[in-house]
This record gives C-alpha cells, sequence and structure tokens, in this order.
C-alpha cells in the first residue's frame, strides 16, 4: 500500500523538530511530498536575511518548498 503524500506546514523552531522526527520515523504511515513555510525574513540590528529552520531542513532532505503567502493569493 503506498503512503498519503502530505504538504507540511511550520515555520518554528519546534515545527522544525517535529517534521525532523516524521522524517526519521520509517514506519510513518504518510510521506511529506512538500513544506510550506514563511519567506526568510530580516532579523536582528544588521538585518540580516535568516531562513527558518523548517526550510534549512527541507532543503537539506531536497523536500520541496512552498512559502505561506498569507497576505494574498497562492
Amino acid at each position: 500500500m503506498q503512503k498519503p503524500r502530505v504538504l507540511y506546514f511550520g515555520t518554528p523552531d519546534f515545527s522544525a523538530k517535529f517534521l525532523k522526527k516524521i522524517l526519521d520515523d520509517k514506519n510513518m504511515p504518510i510521506e511529506i511530498a512538500g513544506v510550506v513555510t514563511q519567506k526568510d525574513k530580516k532579523v536582528g540590528r544588521k538585518q540580516e536575511i535568516k531562513e527558518s529552520s523548517v526550510k534549512k531542513l527541507a532543503k537539506s532532505k531536497s523536500i520541496s518548498l512552498y512559502y505561506d503567502f498569507s497576505y494574498g493569493k497562492f
């Protein structure tokens, strides 16, 4: 039986920890088809652009990335 493919939605650090557990558990009855997260943001005094923890993890596992456009249409 083929595992259902799902999109994972998340941005904060705790979401990345949860996503990692899902990806590492080979008995999980789902497959992560893609990740929806917020766009990179400027942080700190120098306003350097920072990727979310979820985005970094998805990129490291070669998972498709989509961005949350809360203020407009997809």
